[in-house]
């Protein structure tokens, strides 16, 4: 069995909160391979981190653990069009990269006990401009599939995200249809294994605004009632709630800026292009699923998946 070693801090959580054991670790991550073995439509060989990833974020309900694993591979058949041409030196991919139009993962907390921080940067929209939004949600994907292989604090701690619409006008939201906003929301609040902590929507326009109620009845009551919005000019009211040293220097942090984030996650994802693009392939195949099979353990679930 190969996996990470914790820092002290981060394994006494998953010790206290997960009730994670040794024996339990080793026990879950041979059943759900188990499972994974009598699941024709799942022909997937995944490595005993990333199943313990999926263990963790489903504080190891086994059941839970399936569907989710299940929806993980699932949803890059279903929605497709986020998962094919993957390639991080693609044209499209790369004028997203270097626009940040996607949310950005900020630099670890000092604190390992911090929810992972996305950033969705204000880098104002202009009257003109074409959101791609296929390629936003195609980048976002990318960026998380590199953050659940690589960070085991952002399953176990959870994820928050600062969310910016500088610009953003009916024009631009003209540009997303609901069904394109629910895949959105649901690929990237429900298919990773890590709690979603808090939104914070920052002078958010009228379209913005416009938007999220378009999105409201897909959100949980949980993930609502976790949803700030914040009206301000100095971000005084962010910095109460998280620490300027977690922040960059645009939002009255103190250590760096934006682009130096960018720029790092460019070089990041395109590291990645070898496993992006052997990664495309790996998917469930629906024509071999078998609904209401017991080694499933959740009759039916695919079901909840549909949404067009």
């Amino acid at each position: 069995m190969s996996i990470r070693q914790l820092p002290e801090n981060l394994q006494r959580r998953a010790e206290e909160e997960l009730n994670e054991t040794p024996q339990r670790r080793k026990d879950c991550i041979q059943h759900i391979k188990d499972w994974l073995s009598k699941q024709p439509h799942l022909n997937i060989n995944p490595d005993d981190q990333l199943i313990l990833s999926f263990l963790r974020g489903c504080k190891y309900r086994t059941e839970k653990t399936k569907e989710k694993i299940d929806y993980y591979y699932s949803t890059k058949t279903l929605y497709h069009e986020a998962f094919l041409n993957r390639d991080p030196s693609s044209d499209e991919i790369q004028n997203a990269l270097n626009a940040g139009r996607y949310l950005v993962p900020l630099p670890k907390s000092d604190d390992p006990l911090a929810p992972r921080i996305f950033l969705y940067p204000n880098n104002p929209y202009t009257p003109s401009e074409s959101l791609n939004p296929e390629v936003q949600f195609k980048v976002m994907q990318m960026v998380m599939d590199i953050i659940l292989l690589e960070d085991d604090s952002f399953v176990i701690n959870g994820f928050q995200i600062i969310q910016f619409l500088s610009g953003f006008s009916i024009q631009h939201l003209a540009q997303l249809s609901p069904i394109l906003l629910r895949k959105i929301y649901l690929c990237t609040v429900k298919r990773y294994p890590a709690r979603m902590k808090a939104i914070h929507f920052v002078n958010l326009p009228t379209a913005g605004i416009t938007m999220y109620n378009i999105l409201k009845p897909f959100i949980s009551q949980k993930v609502q009632s976790r949803t700030t919005f914040h009206q301000t000019k100095d971000y005084s009211e962010l910095h109460k709630l998280i620490p300027k040293s977690n922040l960059p220097k645009e939002l009255g942090g103190e250590n760096y800026n934006v682009s130096d984030i960018l720029n790092e996650w460019n070089h990041k994802v395109m590291s990645y292009k070898s496993w992006f693009l052997e990664d495309e392939g790996i998917r469930s195949d629906e024509s071999k699923r078998i609904i209401n099979s017991d080694t499933y353990g959740v009759q039916g679930c695919f079901r909840k998946l549909e949404v067009d």
